[in-house]
């Protein structure tokens, strides 16, 4: 009776997708039911029918996400690659870095980077990237943005021997590399700094940072640390994304706000639309300013002075033709 009524269960689930036009995976079907099966038990056949269904999309989509990160996976491997003749790795660059289901017309890439072409990788890298994406290149900069917090890309950092950090005093950094979970680490290329002074996001696709990591940057800003935010991704949009969250708990101005502050201090910073999208998702705003304001130690004047300066940039910006 059991293996009756289970059989008429997949049949029901398998032409659910099929009326979606969905891929079929008779294994996964399968699989889906029996864990059904064990959470909701068979005296339901419209509930387990349900979260069958259900079980099986999330897989998919799953299974997406992982094809697509395995084929982007060995580009990234490609490029961190330092025995791959240079132009190569940065053929590999462009093409880890190309949205899913972009076209990519290899040859004309090629193209690029062999016109692009110059001493310095990285800034070989960055203008062939730019050049191909139609994009404004990063340029080598680290700017500040409110008093003691500064934004930069990591190749300012490094560019020089490190010039400009020392030229800016940089204290304490908060670090992100879209290659970080390919092997790329961080810490080796910036050796001036240590556990005590450094943060590494580990979350390959951040659009924010943790509770904690805005306490501690927090911490150094009220002991009058010079921070400096800085990312490897092009226009800096993730660390201008970061530092625009971090501006919008401390002083409570909007999100949008924030980021025309970001915008205003740092021209080649723009949010791409599917980033914005998502960063300025408000769901859950309230709970971690909130949750913010009980970590983050007391200091009045700093978010103030943030709040008049954030304010004071907007007027501005909101005069401006």
């Amino acid at each position: 009776m059991l293996k009756c009524r289970l059989s008429i269960i997949k049949r029901e689930v398998r032409q659910s997708l099929t009326n979606e036009s969905e891929r079929i995976d008779d294994n996964l079907i399968d699989r889906c039911v029996e864990v059904g099966v064990g959470a909701v038990g068979t005296s339901n056949p419209i509930q387990l029918i349900g979260v069958a269904y259900n079980l099986y999309k999330q897989q998919l989509e799953s299974s997406d996400v992982e094809k697509e990160r395995a084929g982007r996976k060995h580009f990234a491997l490609k490029f961190l690659d330092e025995t791959m003749a240079e132009e190569d790795r940065i053929f590999c660059y462009i093409m880890y870095k190309l949205p899913d289901g972009t076209p990519t017309p290899t040859k004309k890439i090629r193209e690029v980077v062999s016109d692009t072409k110059c001493m310095d990788l990285e800034e070989w890298k960055e203008k062939a990237y730019s050049t191909f994406a139609a994009i404004p290149p990063v340029k080598v900069d680290v700017k500040i943005v409110l008093q003691d917090l500064y934004i930069a890309s990591l190749r300012s950092l490094i560019h020089n021997d490190f010039h400009m950090l020392k030229e800016k005093d940089i204290d304490c950094l908060v670090v992100y590399s879209e290659f970080f979970d390919f092997g790329f680490d961080l810490r080796k290329i910036l050796p001036l700094f240590d556990e005590d002074t450094m943060i590494v996001i580990q979350n390959p696709s951040v659009l924010s940072i943790e509770i904690d990591v805005f306490a501690q940057v927090h911490k150094w800003r009220c002991k009058e640390s010079r921070v400096c935010i800085a990312c490897d991704t092009d226009g800096l949009t993730i660390s201008g994304l970061i530092l625009a969250r971090y501006l919008s708990l401390c002083t409570r101005c909007s999100h949008q706000d924030a980021i025309k502050a970001v915008k205003i201090s740092h021209e080649s910073f723009f949010p791409l639309p599917y980033a914005k999208g998502e960063f300025l998702s408000v769901e859950f705003e309230e709970e971690e300013a909130n949750q913010f304001e009980l970590q983050a130690p007391s200091s009045d004047s700093k978010k103030n002075f943030d709040r008049c300066m954030l304010q004071n940039c907007i007027r501005v910006y909101s005069n401006s033709p």
